[in-house]
C-alpha cells in the first residue's frame, strides 16, 4: 500500500545509475508533488521505498548498531530481487532525515554494494562521504553513558568484506530460517560467529526457569542438556564456560561433549594464561573437524573478545573489522574497555603464526580449490539473540513489513 505524505528530499544519492538510488526526507515538511513511499510509480517505473519502521535498532543499554546479519541479509535478497524483477526499473530507497536512520539505511545499501556487488569497502565508504549531513556512530551495549570507542560504517563495510573473504558468510548458502529461529531467547539465544568454528551463546540454567518474552510469551529457559542436544546435530564438541558455575558441566559430558572451564571477571580483558589456553584447546578442536561453543553469562563481551584474539592470530582481520563482524552476527558483542583491549594487542596476535589448517584452508580457498575434508565437516551457520534477561524478539520478516525482529529489522 502506498502512503501518503512524503518529505521533502534533503539528501540523495545516485548508487547505480538508473537503477538505485538513496534519499532522505524531512517527514515535518512534506512534498506535494512527490510520489507515494512504498508504491509502484508506473510511468516512471520508480519504487519508492521506506521500510524505516523495520530498520530500528532496539538497544540493551546506550549502545547503537549496526543492524545484524538476519537484517542484512533480507535486505539484500529484496534488492537483489527487485532488480531481477525490475529490469528497467529504478529503486529509490528512501528513509527519514534522522542520525540514526541515515546510518542504518547507509549500512544496509553498503551492505548490498559489498555482498552482492562486489564493491569494496573504501569505495563505498567514499560515497557515502558526500552525504552533507553525516551519520551517527555505532557504539558497545555497556551501561557507560559516554562512548570509549565508536565505530563508523567504514568498520562495518570492512567486516563484511573481510566475512566475505575468509568464507565466514556467503548470500547463496546463508541459512536465514535457522538464524532466525536460533537468535530467539527462547530457543537457545545462540549465534554462529565463524560458521562452523564458533558459535556463541548465553549461559544455560541448572534447571528449566520460566521467563517471558518481550511479547510476553511465556517460555522456559533452556537447560545444559537442551544445548547438547542441539550441539551434537551442529558438529559442537566442545563448549567453553567463561562465566561462574551456573549449570553442571557433566550434563554436557554425559552427552560426548568436551567441557572446559576458563573463568575471568564479566567486563574483564582475560590475561595471557586464559588467552593461550583458550587458543590450544578451540585450534585443536578446530583442527579435528569439529566446532566449539563459547558462552559467559550473556555470550558477548567475553565470549566476543576470547573468539576475536582467535581470528585477529589466525585470520589476521584488523580488530576494528572483527568487532564490527561481531555486532552483525551477535549485537551487542565486545564491551567497554574489551574494545581498546582488542585494537591494542591487534599488532601482537597478527604476528603470531597461524594455524597450519588454517593456512591451508585461506591457501584453498585462495586457489579455488576444494577445501580440506576436516573444514568441510564443519556445522551449518546459524543464530542470535543476546542479552542473558529473559527479553526476546519475534523474527524479522521481509523488509517494509511490520513486525520484525528489532536487531534484524
Amino acid at each position: 500500500e502506498g502512503q501518503e505524505g512524503q518529505g521533502s528530499v534533503c539528501d540523495q544519492l545516485e548508487i547505480l545509475p538508473g537503477r538505485l538510488e538513496w534519499r532522505t526526507f524531512d517527514p515535518d515538511h512534506p512534498d506535494p508533488d512527490a510520489p507515494a513511499l512504498n508504491s509502484w510509480d508506473g510511468p516512471h517505473k520508480v519504487y519508492c521505498w521506506h521500510p524505516d519502521l523495520t530498520t530500528s535498532y532496539e538497544p540493551f543499554h546506550s549502545d547503537f548498531g549496526p543492524l545484524n546479519l538476519g537484517c542484512t541479509w533480507r535486505f539484500c535478497e529484496w534488492v537483489d530481487k527487485f532488480m531481477q524483477h525490475q529490469s528497467d526499473g529504478k529503486l529509490i530507497y528512501h528513509t527519514q532525515n534522522t542520525p540514526e536512520q541515515r546510518s542504518n539505511a547507509a549500512y544496509l545499501i553498503g551492505a548490498y554494494l559489498v555482498v552482492m556487488k562486489g564493491w569494496k569497502s573504501t569505495d563505498v565508504y567514499a560515497l557515502f562521504a558526500r552525504v552533507s549531513a553525516g551519520f551517527k556512530m555505532y557504539r558497545d551495549a555497556s551501561s557507560m553513558p559516554e562512548s570509549t570507542w565508536d565505530m563508523d560504517l567504514l568498520c562495518c563495510y570492512q567486516g563484511l568484506e573481510k566475512a566475505l573473504e575468509f568464507g565466514w558468510f556467503d548470500f547463496r548458502t546463508f541459512d536465514i530460517r535457522q538464524y532466525e529461529e536460533f537468535e530467539k531467547i527462547e530457543k537457545g539465544d545462540m549465534n554462529w560467529i565463524l560458521p562452523g568454528k564458533f558459535l556463541a551463546f548465553s549461559t544455560p540454567t541448572s534447571t528449566p526457569e520460566l521467563a517471558e518474552t518481550l511479547n510476553g510469551q511465556v517460555f522456559y529457559t533452556k537447560t545444559a542438556s537442551d544445548y547438547a542436544d542441539v550441539f551434537n546435530t551442529l558438529n559442537l564438541k566442545v563448549v567453553v564456560r567463561l562465566n561462574k558455575h551456573e549449570y553442571h558441566r557433566q550434563d554436557f559430558l554425559n552427552r560426548g561433549i568436551q567441557h572446559e572451564e576458563l573463568f575471568f571477571p564479566d567486563g574483564s580483558c582475560p590475561k595471557d594464561n586464559i588467552i593461550f589456553q583458550f587458543l590450544e584447546v578451540t585450534e585443536e578442536a578446530h583442527r579435528s573437524g569439529v566446532g566449539v561453543a563459547v558462552h559467559c553469562k550473556a555470550g558477548l563481551g567475553r565470549t566476543g573478545t576470547l573468539i576475536g584474539l582467535y581470528a585477529m592470530k589466525n585470520y589476521k582481520i584488523p580488530a576494528s573489522s572483527w568487532i564490527a563482524w561481531n555486532r552483525i552476527c551477535r549485537p551487542g558483542s565486545i564491551l567497554g574497555p574489551q574494545q581498546q583491549f582488542l585494537i591494542e594487542n591487534e599488532r601482537r596476535f597478527h604476528a603470531l603464526p597461524s594455524a597450519d589448517f588454517i593456512r591451508a584452508e585461506l591457501m584453498a580457498r585462495q586457489n579455488g580449490v576444494p577445501l580440506p575434508a576436516a573444514i568441510i565437516n564443519s556445522g551449518p551457520p546459524a543464530a542470535n539473540t543476546r542479552s542473558h534477561r529473559p527479553l526476546a524478539r519475534p523474527t524479522s520478516p521481509p523488509p517494509g513489513q511490520t513486525g520484525a525482529h528489532p536487531h534484524a529489522l
